[in-house]
């Protein structure tokens, strides 16, 4: 059975391949990823965000994002 795998990797060289199960892999398409994801507590208080997250809302950094409150 095929896994997903990371994109970018090459098809061809099957040693590139890594399944999206792996937490390396994910935390890297998730760093590099162009649309912004966060994780936040049931309050809604961010605990973690992506670049594109940080950038989008116009923060300059990640607890500049945490301090804001709504």
């Amino acid at each position: 059975m095929n896994q997903p795998t990371a994109p970018g990797s090459d098809i061809g060289d099957k040693t590139d391949l890594r399944p999206l199960r792996d937490a390396n892999t994910l935390r890297e398409l998730v760093f590099n990823i162009n649309e912004g994801i966060y994780i936040s507590k049931p309050d809604g208080s961010v605990l973690d965000a992506n670049p594109a997250l940080i950038d989008l809302l116009g923060a300059s950094s990640l607890e500049e994002v945490q301090a804001h409150k709504t």
